[in-house]
């Protein structure tokens, strides 16, 4: 159970079931089986995300919504068709979505391309203005990448930083 106390300026998103408690004050109450065994329970905030209902995705009818920053890009290179196929491939391969029946995917100035944290997976803002990412498609891939981080990869321990390889590996 989180709760997060912020500015009534910010709008903030942590794993699970998220709740507006007030302008300045978000629960969030993660109950799943599955969680992490590394420390990627995260809180992003933000004042001013522009909020997309990306529809259902996948076999099981995943909620998305997309919490983007300003002049991103990324809302536009999202397809929700093909990202709920790739979460249909993923309950057909390796079970139902792990955690309930929600996924944000948030937009924010990070050093990596992408992270995740259970039911929330956090995209750079310049995803879909890099050059030259190697990707055909670099915000289909990471954010495909990130969602299979909910089936595969968090059940890794992390001794040091060398251990991300085997996290990182069973992702990819």
């Amino acid at each position: 159970h989180f709760d997060v106390t912020h500015d009534a300026s910010l709008v903030a998103r942590c794993p699970g079931t998220v709740v507006d408690v007030s302008p300045t004050e978000t629960t969030c109450d993660f109950e799943f089986d599955g969680g992490p065994t590394y420390s990627t329970f995260s809180v992003a905030a933000y004042p001013a995300w522009t909020t997309t209902d990306e529809g259902a995705w996948g076999q099981s009818g995943v909620h998305v919504t997309l919490y983007d920053r300003a002049q991103t890009g990324i809302a536009a290179a999202i397809d929700p068709a093909y990202h709920s196929g790739f979460i249909s491939f993923m309950e057909q391969t390796f079970g139902p979505f792990p955690y309930g029946d929600e996924l944000r995917v948030l937009t924010a100035p990070t050093y990596w391309n992408g992270f995740e944290t259970p039911t929330n997976i956090v995209l750079a803002d310049t995803l879909a203005t890099q050059e030259d990412s190697g990707y055909a498609d670099n915000v289909a891939h990471v954010l495909d990448h990130e969602m299979a981080h909910m089936w595969a990869g968090d059940q890794t321990t992390l001794t040091d930083t060398y251990d991300f390889a085997w996290k990182e590996a069973m992702a990819e």
